[in-house]
């Protein structure tokens, strides 16, 4: 007697207010207007090109719209990101020549609520949050490089995976099992 089937099937739930959030961005993208002109429209537009991947929405615009959209995704923000990007998508897929896999994004402008970096605790996770700052001090990034990849310079074979051990390691001897090659 088996205790589980060959073949486990995993049930995927849908998130209904994910999937609401999503119509409902998507109405507003489709239908918010600004002097008679459908505000996102040529932005959404602008997505085609390839150098391009993100649509700026003002929030006031959201709220105008839907409050109560507005609401669910400043408190769900975390959990409705996907769905609002997928409304994106199909916005930009309806108005324009959108590529199949080319993903698009949305980002939000004029967040009501602003808290200062000092404010910042566990309770605003997952939430949609504006924060301000001051930059104290910056330092520049210095890439490390992990694992190497050299060719040998007698047999030209590639040499895969070098750990390098926090400085530059060469390898010590070429993966080639016919060179003879001892320093690489």
């Amino acid at each position: 007697m088996d205790a589980a089937p060959p073949q486990a099937v995993r049930a995927h739930v849908r998130d209904e207010v994910g999937v609401k959030c999503q119509k409902l961005f998507q109405d507003f993208l489709e239908r918010f207007k600004e002097f008679e002109v459908v505000k996102y429209l040529e932005p959404a537009k602008e997505l085609v090109s390839p150098e391009r991947c993100t649509l700026e929405v003002s929030f006031d615009d959201t709220e105008a719209f839907n409050q109560t959209l507005a609401t669910t995704i400043i408190e769900e923000y975390y959990r409705v990101y996907p769905f609002l990007c997928q409304a994106v998508s199909n916005f930009v897929k309806d108005v324009g020549n959108l590529q199949k896999d080319k993903e698009c994004y949305v980002s939000f402008t004029e967040v009501p609520i602003r808290h200062k970096l000092r404010e910042l605790n566990t309770s605003l996770l997952g939430t949609l949050t504006r924060i301000s700052g001051q930059v104290v001090r910056t330092h520049p990034v210095h890439p490390e490089l992990v694992l190497g990849t050299f060719i040998c310079m007698d047999c030209n074979a590639y040499i895969k995976n070098v750990e390098q051990q926090f400085k530059f390691t060469n390898p010590t001897i070429c993966s080639n099992p016919v060179c003879s090659n001892r320093r690489v």
